[in-house]
């Protein structure tokens, strides 16, 4: 069951086709051992948002901070998004998911560095990576 209504999923889809100019990927790191419901539902709504952007989001999860990506990223905390545009590693934004009902506060973050990376702008600036919390 998706979890945007359809009238936010039509808005959604309608902003991609409008503002996504060259491919994105959302690389989302989670841990089993993390059963909270925001963990769950932050990699349903990646999934989600990456279906309705005609093939410019390529969505990702990456179960565990020791995967080679996680190492390669330096992502050391989890769940972690790890946003970036035209296959470019070096200049990624870093967001946690935001808990509780602020889970649409890191959405909006999200669109905005999608949109910005897609445009080949650097992501959301001033934000903090993983590394640094």
């Amino acid at each position: 069951m998706p979890l945007l209504k359809e009238k936010d999923q039509q808005a959604v889809r309608e902003r991609f086709a409008k503002e996504l100019k060259n491919p994105v990927k959302i690389n989302f790191f989670f841990s089993r051992e993390d059963t909270s419901e925001e963990t769950r539902i932050t990699g349903e709504l990646m999934d989600e948002i990456g279906g309705l952007s005609e093939g410019k989001l390529d969505v990702e999860s990456i179960e565990g901070k020791d995967s080679e990506r996680a190492r390669r990223l330096r992502v050391d905390k989890m769940p972690a998004l790890v946003i970036y545009g035209d296959g470019d590693e070096r200049q990624h934004p870093v967001f946690w998911p935001t808990r509780g009902p602020r889970i649409r506060h890191t959405l909006a973050h999200t669109n905005h560095s999608i949109e910005r990376l897609s445009r080949g702008a650097a992501g959301c600036a001033g934000r903090e990576s993983t590394r640094d919390r």
